[in-house]
């Protein structure tokens, strides 16, 4: 189901404003039964939705890679 409900929000990701994209696919997410939380990012933005795992320990590379990128609410 995890691989079915990935796809599903992942297509729907799409457009030009990448914003409203993102939260297409939040709301796509949302409206899937069995699907806790999700997060979606794409080029420097990112959304979440539900309950997603904690994040405990990246690679310093990572991290870095993560600067800059905007939040939406």
């Amino acid at each position: 189901m995890a691989d079915a409900a990935a796809t599903a929000v992942g297509n729907s990701v799409r457009g030009d404003d990448i914003q409203e994209s993102i939260r297409r696919g939040l709301e796509m997410a949302r409206s899937i039964d069995g699907v806790r939380g999700a997060l979606v990012v794409r080029g420097r933005h990112v959304g979440s939705v539900g309950k997603i795992p904690k994040l405990i320990k990246v690679d310093s590379k990572y991290i870095r890679s993560l600067e800059g990128l905007r939040f939406l609410k």
